[in-house]
């Protein structure tokens, strides 16, 4: 609440209450404002290992299908 808590489910339920919305409206809300501060967080963040994609299993292409 006013970036200093998090909208958590209860509290989600109890403003819906209150406000006559939803518990989801608020929940979202609070989605929102988490995927804004990773886009603010991670420009500058490299990761320190990369990994391969996973490849195929070489049992996973001799097995027929049924």
């Amino acid at each position: 609440m006013n970036g200093h808590k998090r909208v958590e489910p209860t509290t989600a339920a109890r403003l819906a209450l209150v406000l006559g919305t939803t518990p989801r409206f608020w929940m979202n809300l609070q989605a929102a404002l988490d995927e804004w501060d990773v886009s603010v967080e991670i420009p500058g963040w490299t990761p320190s290992a990369t990994f391969a994609p996973p490849q195929p299993a070489s049992n996973d292409a001799a097995t027929p299908a049924t």
